[in-house]
């Protein structure tokens, strides 16, 4: 039996569709508070929008309530499993969220390994970030850059660097499998999700960009590189960068629009410009009592270039990656009718 953690989020439904797909059987942690939006939506897209039947998928999957973060809790998920995937994790760059991204992403892959080591299961895969990964700005970035920016880097890409430290503990005392480091992964996802909050913005109409550059990736792509790679044993004790292309704001923002069928001209929001937007966010935030959207470390990224080589998977299993500019027409032709 596989267990897969994260079944309910943006990655972890597509790889779930992929599980299922190829006949495993699968039992899927989840917090007790989760629902199977996301899961639809993944399952929905996969099937180019004639998914209906959820339930006939549901009896395929055992799913079990779980805080990843309770030793206790988590351990009769482990029961006669022989493979794990652990894709849960938690996403802020709020400073008040600190202990919380730690524990929710370090203290659960800890338990996660402990207890997979515990039960003697020898395959374990785990889906980490770029932001673990050391980012020099305009240098290009591969597998064997790690993290020692302690200063410029979020707690969010430590709490990941930490968490494949684990993994590597697994990996050295007996476990085998892969780690994952997604770029910014494109594709139809709850409106909560960041991307599908970037398309929205812009969907409305939004004119600015920032002079920042990132790599993407497709979600098909995470989920089938990640479960291919899972079956080859000579790719394992491997961490591997998953970015289709490092594209720049401004053109991510025109792929956007065209893919809605606009016309908008952009103009390029400087230094000034973005340090009174993230101002007025912090304003909002206060008067409304919500969290600040444009918090200092999306600010940094946004205007930061940073450039990832994806050749060492891409080698690995002679496969290229779905195009930027498809993915984003794929998932605005999706959202279009969501």
């Amino acid at each position: 039996m596989i267990l897969i953690s994260g079944a309910t989020g943006f990655l972890g439904s597509y790889l779930l569709y992929r599980l299922i797909k190829e006949g495993h059987k699968i039992r899927a942690v989840k917090r007790t508070s989760s629902n199977f939006k996301q899961v639809k939506i993944a399952f929905d897209f996969m099937n180019k929008g004639h998914f209906k039947d959820f339930d006939s998928y549901q009896e395929k999957i055992e799913w079990i309530d779980a805080d990843l973060t309770e030793l206790d809790d988590l351990k009769p998920a482990f029961q006669d499993v022989s493979e794990v995937f652990h894709l849960s994790g938690v996403v802020s760059f709020q400073a008040k969220d600190k202990l919380a991204v730690l524990s929710g992403n370090v203290g659960a892959t800890k338990n996660m390994v402990n207890l997979s080591l515990q039960n003697g299961i020898k395959r374990f895969h785990f889906a980490s970030s770029i932001s673990s990964l050391g980012r020099g700005n305009e240098a290009q970035v591969d597998e064997s850059d790690l993290s020692t920016q302690k200063s410029s880097n979020s707690i969010y890409g430590m709490s990941k660097l930490m968490s494949e430290l684990e993994v590597w503990r697994a990996f050295n005392e007996g476990s085998k499998g892969i780690i994952i480091n997604p770029g910014v992964v494109i594709g139809p996802a709850i409106e909560e999700n960041d991307i599908s909050k970037i398309f929205r913005l812009l969907q409305k109409g939004f004119n600015y960009y920032t002079t920042g550059i990132n790599g993407y990736v497709d979600v098909r792509d995470v989920a089938d590189f990640m479960y291919e790679m899972s079956r080859d044993e000579e790719l394992f004790n491997e961490r591997y960068l998953l970015v289709s292309e490092n594209v720049s704001y401004k053109d991510l923002f025109a792929l956007v629009d065209a893919g809605f069928g606009l016309q908008n001209v952009k103009k390029e929001a400087n230094d000034k410009m973005s340090r009174l937007v993230s101002l007025a966010d912090r304003l909002r935030a206060f008067v409304t009592r919500s969290n600040p959207i444009i918090t200092a470390e999306l600010l940094r990224l946004a205007t930061s270039k940073y450039y990832y080589d994806n050749s060492k998977v891409k080698k690995a299993l002679n496969k290229e990656f779905i195009s930027i500019g498809q993915s984003v027409a794929d998932t605005c032709e999706y959202l279009k009718y969501a």
